[in-house]
């Protein structure tokens, strides 16, 4: 889950112009049908981060659990060093 995560997320540029790192934490109900409902954002670092990580979230696909799951997922946004390049997948 998390390196697809990884693979499809995409650094919103004011918040790489304004350096912004951290966790965006996105809470969500897992429905016994294997859909996701009440996604929200817990925590939002700003700088358009918030809105990609609800993105992200949107985009996976789980088995179908016996009982409903309330969870949240954090999502990292971390800039790479100065002088190494972006990894990319």
């Amino acid at each position: 889950m998390y390196a697809f995560i990884a693979k499809e997320l995409k650094y919103p540029i004011m918040a790489r112009r304004n350096r912004i790192q951290g966790q965006c934490i996105v809470s969500f109900t897992l429905n016994t049908d294997g859909t996701m409902s009440g996604i929200k954002l817990v925590k939002n670092i700003g700088g358009g981060c918030g809105e990609e990580a609800l993105r992200v979230v949107r985009l996976l696909k789980f088995n179908k659990p016996d009982y409903a799951i309330l969870t949240s997922l954090p999502i990292t946004f971390k800039l790479p060093a100065p002088g190494q390049a972006a990894a990319t997948e």
